[in-house]
Parts: structure tokens; sequence; C-alpha cells
């Protein structure tokens, strides 16, 4: 006799405890979808290089790109417009929220 688990309920989906009867979560966690992220750094002249490299290493889902120096507050602003998943955009703010001295925030289309 083969053990099924029961499916638990979790933010009015249905979860099976078993990877394979997940496929329609896995499926909907990798849509593509637009959305922007804003990023405020404090100290520009050190955290520049480093918040540009990861953003290199992302340049596949970034659309477009504003960057604003605001020399009076000694920081700099940036807004990406993104065509991402969930996963990919968790992974690319998690990677500048490490940061000392980055500020991010983030939101996808539904």
């Amino acid at each position: 006799m083969v053990f099924m688990p029961l499916p638990y309920f979790k933010a009015r989906v249905f979860y099976f405890p078993h990877p394979v009867w997940n496929r329609f979560e896995e499926r909907k966690n990798m849509e593509k979808r637009l959305g922007f992220v804003g990023i405020i750094i404090e100290n520009r002249k050190v955290m520049a290089p480093q918040v540009n490299k990861i953003l290199t290493e992302s340049g596949e889902m970034i659309i477009g790109r504003m960057g604003i120096p605001y020399k009076e507050k000694h920081c700099s602003v940036i807004i990406l417009i993104i065509d991402a998943t969930t996963d990919e955009l968790g992974a690319l703010t998690g990677k500048l929220g490490k940061l000392e001295g980055v500020a991010v925030k983030s939101a996808l289309t539904k």
C-alpha cells in the first residue's frame, strides 16, 4: 500500500506535499511579469560599482534603467523596469539588499 499525504491549504491554494503534484504551482511561479525595482544608494562613490556589477549580471531581465545622482544628499536613485519571474526578482533584490547602504523595493504586475 502506498501512503499518499493529504493536501493542505495555504493562501487560497491547495498544496500537495509531493514535488510531482505541485507542477501547477511551479509553472505559475515561472511566468515572467512586468515590474519595477527602486534602488537608493547612500554612499554612491563606494557602493555604485558593486551595484552595477550585480545589475550587469542580471541584465537579461532589465528592460529599462534610469539613474539620478542626488548630490545634495550624497546618494543616487536607480529605477529599473524589469520582465522577470518572482524567483529572478527575488534573487536580484536579495543580492542588492545585502549591500550596506543600499535600500531596495520592488513590485510585479499580477
